[in-house]
């Protein structure tokens, strides 16, 4: 593990901000933003792996804020490419699916920590086959889920997924 070295700003009222960028194996990196008030700190952690599709716009693959992970849109773009993975919604939300859980574990999390998770699909009709395959990576003790019809995907996507991850102190 590799670290840059910390950046520390001390503001008034006691408001110091620290950020930190570290290296994980060659594919993770992670930038960290530490922010304390008198004993208070709260931590915001961009989440970053090449096992999935780089952000495509000013956004983060995911964020850790405290406890939480938030986890931005996926869609079914192969890692390392700019090309759609399936013709088909079943095989585009496998795609998605996998996109998400290999951010999710760069944060050292799994999909059991998966407590929220966002479906959109270009057509309703297409729920059955997304459910299907949903199933294979969500099963007993399943996260809560709003799935919907949103119009436009990002590069006519059929199936964008977002999650929010939580891994609370044992």
């Amino acid at each position: 593990m590799n670290a840059d070295s910390g950046v520390v700003v001390e503001l008034p009222s006691a408001l110091v901000l620290t950020k930190t960028i570290l290296c994980i194996h060659d594919f993770i990196w992670t930038e960290i933003l530490t922010c304390r008030i008198g004993a208070d700190t709260f931590m915001k952690q961009v989440i970053h792996t090449d096992k999935a599709p780089a952000a495509a716009g000013p956004y983060s693959q995911a964020v850790r804020a405290g406890d939480f992970l938030f986890v931005s849109g996926q869609i079914a773009l192969v890692p390392g490419t700019k090309e759609l993975c399936g013709s088909g919604a079943g095989e585009q939300a496998a795609r998605a699916l996998e996109n998400l859980k290999a951010i999710v574990e760069a944060a050292g999390l799994t999909m059991k920590d998966v407590v929220k998770v966002t479906v959109i699909l270009a057509d309703i009709k297409d729920f059955g086959a997304v459910n299907e395959v949903y199933s294979n990576y969500f099963n007993g003790e399943c996260p809560a889920r709003a799935a919907f019809q949103g119009g436009g995907l990002p590069l006519g996507a059929l199936v964008e997924i977002e999650a929010v991850a939580y891994h609370g102190k044992e």
